[in-house]
């Protein structure tokens, strides 16, 4: 085997039967490590694992495992880096109180879709919440997911 050839190799993803009929294909990260995915298919995961390398070798790859962070520890690290009026703290805390975190607290970050949100805000217009309130709170969950764009936890908000 040449050297083109062993580099190529430890550059696809490496595939297993599992137990359960699903199969997990194997590939490296950035960092070197492994990294898994499991899919039903053999196709799926072998597709999935090469777009990932494709990912790294571009530079675009993102750890998806990092949005596993649920919404409430995403407002902790938020909130530890805003500096604001007292006044602003006090309306925010009162909005992620009511609003927000009933909602979304135990909600993965990766898992808040453009659609959730928007059900959240008609279901707030058709609570009959003010119009300025539902501004506030669909800004600050938009701040706190941009947030975990900048730390790298999510790709987009």
């Amino acid at each position: 085997m040449s050297v083109g050839e062993a580099v190529y190799r430890s550059l696809m993803p490496y595939m297993t039967k599992l137990p359960s009929g699903k199969w997990r294909a194997q590939y490296r990260g950035p960092d070197g490590r492994r990294k898994s995915i499991t899919r039903p298919t053999k196709s799926e995961a072998k597709a999935e694992a090469a777009e990932m390398e494709a990912q790294i070798r571009r530079g675009t790859w993102h750890d998806p495992t990092r949005g596993r962070v649920l919404l409430s520890e995403g407002v902790t690290q938020w909130s530890e880096g805003r500096v604001v009026e007292e006044n602003t703290t006090k309306k925010n805390t009162s909005h992620l109180k009511n609003h927000v975190k009933p909602r979304w607290t135990d909600c993965r970050l990766y898992g808040i879709s453009h659609q959730d949100v928007q059900a959240w805000v008609a279901g707030m217009v058709k609570a009959k919440t003010g119009a300025e309130t539902v501004r506030q709170c669909h800004a600050l969950l938009s701040s706190i997911l941009d947030g975990a764009v900048k730390q790298g936890l999510i790709r987009a908000n």
